[in-house]
């Protein structure tokens, strides 16, 4: 429908602040942590934008824990 190899969302606790899905085409952040959620860690995501990334898991090597 969108003819998109990833998806990158956000605003669902995790517990290492991120998750990969979906047959590693979703990219789940949540940078918040601790209480409420319990989540140990929170995460963000900083990009190379001239890279072709053709998944997810791709992604992981770009998301920053704290």
């Amino acid at each position: 429908m969108l003819n998109v190899n990833v998806l990158i969302r956000g605003h669902e606790p995790s517990v290492e602040g991120f998750k990969i899905n979906h047959d590693g085409k979703v990219l789940t952040l949540f940078s918040r942590k601790g209480s409420p959620y319990h989540n140990e860690y929170g995460a963000y995501l900083q990009l190379n934008l001239s890279e072709i990334l053709e998944n997810a898991k791709q992604l992981q090597r770009y998301v920053h824990k704290f």
